[in-house]
């Protein structure tokens, strides 16, 4: 019987989302440089989420008991 191991399921939705916004902000910067109050507020929380993100790595992942998703439990 396979295990879920929330911890890993859990890091990885956070970085998925923490780099798609990040990449869609910056996305707006470059498209529409002409918005200058909207981009300081864009590019100061994609730059929050992605230190975030980072300070969450480097905190929290080396206590993860495990690296897999799916772990085979014993009997």
């Amino acid at each position: 019987m396979k295990k879920i191991n929330f911890q890993m399921m859990n890091y990885l939705i956070f970085s998925v989302l923490v780099l798609i916004s990040a990449m869609s902000f910056l996305y707006v910067y470059f498209k529409h440089s002409e918005w200058q109050e909207a981009l300081l507020i864009l590019t100061s929380l994609s730059g929050c989420a992605f230190g975030g993100w980072l300070a969450f790595t480097m905190i929290f992942l080396p206590t993860f008991s495990s690296f897999k998703i799916f772990e085979i439990k014993g009997r």
